[in-house]
């Protein structure tokens, strides 16, 4: 049991690792951040039917690993939160039809609740821009959305429990 939790923990850190270097140049591209708390559980869900009505509107695609990244987290502890309750973990995007991607969303290292956002140019910038626009609108009628200056950095909110 031990040798299959150790090579389980292996493949996750290798995925992070090309997902840390699949997600630079997304990151070198970002012109949008924000982070937001989505209260509770029912937030989470709320969210993510946000987040994928405003994709398909713009015939772009809405991606959850949420419960795989949920899952993943739970065998290898790195989260106490996710860990007891793996449905707590978001990890979301919204792409073209082709995979690449526009935005990037998640709660990996935040309260459970918080969520942050970042917003790249994808291979359409006035798509992108559009897409922004619409999805912060959206997602302001039912929570408060910090809009974050590049290079701050995502930080836990002090208000957001989980």
């Amino acid at each position: 049991m031990a040798m299959i939790k150790s090579a389980v923990a292996g493949l996750a850190m290798v995925a992070m690792l090309f997902c840390i270097q699949g997600c630079s140049q997304t990151t070198q591209d970002t012109f949008f951040q924000v982070q937001l708390c989505v209260i509770d559980r029912q937030g989470i869900s709320q969210f993510k039917q946000t987040m994928r009505v405003i994709a398909q509107d713009e015939n772009l695609q809405f991606v959850d690993g949420s419960a795989e990244t949920g899952r993943d987290l739970k065998v290898i502890g790195a989260d106490s939160a996710i860990r007891h309750d793996p449905a707590l973990s978001v990890n979301v995007g919204i792409n073209d039809r082709k995979g690449r991607n526009y935005v990037l969303g998640g709660n990996l290292g935040l309260p459970a609740y918080q969520v942050a956002l970042g917003f790249g140019a994808g291979p359409d910038p006035i798509q992108a821009r559009r897409l922004s626009e619409r999805l912060v609108q959206a997602l302001s009628k039912h929570w408060h959305v910090d809009i974050l200056p590049l290079g701050k950095g995502i930080v836990p909110m002090k208000a957001c429990g989980g």
